[in-house]
């Protein structure tokens, strides 16, 4: 009993053996409760205490980086939006390759235009759309990436990379109609420049 009370409660072991002639060592006096209690109320008030769950620590550790950063508290979460910024055009600056000197015949006999018919010029629409969307593509990496607490280039190029295929899937989905003269290879242009820009952004913010 002696073993098992040192176990349980530091310091017990001589109130035990001053009770035992009174009670066998069947009580332990605590210290700060100004009272006896039966030895195993003892050991099941160590045993019982509540305990903090592995998710529990991980949403404490997550709120805690959410929190604005002082001086005294943790470190707060902190997006780069000037690297947001510069990823996110440079996303569409490679757009503007993908579709220009590079695959731009391509994607034109994909969906039946002839380019030099109409002077090379798109509606404005053209410009302003891809622009947004580049830019809300480079945010979720960003958010990602700040998420996973990761500031590397390998980390940014995973990330893109996976962003990317899942454009990339989408755009190759929305290109398969009836209406598209040659659906395939307009999903593959599209879905690749896709892949491939949101890696680009996603190594420009590993770098940044």
């Amino acid at each position: 009993m002696s073993n098992l009370c040192s176990r349980f409660v530091p310091g017990c072991v001589e109130a035990t053996e001053k009770r035992r002639s009174h009670h066998a060592g069947a009580f332990v006096n605590v210290d700060g409760l100004g009272r006896d209690l039966p030895f195993f109320h003892v050991a099941i008030l160590q045993y019982t205490e509540p305990r903090v769950s592995r998710r529990s620590r991980y949403d404490h550790h997550f709120l805690d980086r959410c929190r604005p950063s002082d001086s005294t508290g943790p470190k707060g979460s902190v997006v780069n939006w000037l690297g947001v910024a510069g990823a996110a055009v440079v996303y569409y600056a490679l757009g503007a390759l993908w579709f220009g000197p590079l695959f731009g015949r391509t994607w034109d006999r994909s969906i039946g235009r002839d380019r030099a018919q109409t002077g090379g010029r798109f509606p404005l629409s053209y410009y302003v759309v891809p622009l947004c969307c580049s830019a809300a593509t480079t945010i979720v990496i960003a958010l990602v990436l700040d998420a996973i607490n990761a500031d590397a280039v390998v980390s940014g190029v995973l990330v893109g990379l996976g962003v990317g295929l899942a454009s990339a899937a989408a755009s190759l989905t929305n290109a398969l109609t009836p209406h598209t003269p040659q659906p395939f290879v307009f999903g593959a242009v599209t879905a690749s420049y896709h892949l491939t820009g949101a890696t680009v952004a996603g190594a420009v913010l590993g770098v940044v």
